[in-house]
């Protein structure tokens, strides 16, 4: 990657998923996907956002010092009847699989991608994760 910069910005309000990405310095920000979805579709987000543990996640991630940082970053933000409900954000780091409190740094996690996924509009573009296991309270 050297030195590339990019961020993904993911919103979901008003019942729209929307990808965004945006370039060196905020720039050149351009929406890459969007998608209206019909209450069936709506309903099934929202079970498979809450499926995830996204709840849990923290609100902001950043890498270790000794990390070597490419400035890639990310951005998810959620609304619900017009009112933010989610928002994280991560630096060259996502949340753990194994704990979403904690952070790891350096590569997207199954626990990340399954998120991502939701905004995806195009299978064929949804990354590959292994199964989701059962979180305990």
């Amino acid at each position: 990657m050297g030195n590339s910069f990019y961020s993904s910005e993911y919103i979901m309000k008003k019942s729209r998923l929307s990808h965004f990405t945006i370039g060196y310095n905020g720039a050149d920000r351009k929406r890459t996907s969007t998608k209206k979805l019909t209450p069936e579709e709506l309903a099934a987000f929202w079970k498979a956002l809450e499926e995830t543990g996204v709840y849990r996640w923290r609100t902001h991630y950043k890498p270790s010092r000794n990390s070597i940082c490419d400035a890639n970053s990310w951005d998810i933000t959620i609304y619900k009847e017009g009112r933010k409900v989610f928002q994280s954000a991560g630096y060259e780091a996502f949340p753990s699989d194994e704990d979403p409190q904690k952070t790891t740094s350096f590569e997207e996690t199954d626990r990340y991608l399954r998120v991502i996924n939701l905004f995806e509009t195009d299978p064929r573009h949804q990354a590959r994760v292994a199964p989701l296991k059962k979180e305990h309270d």
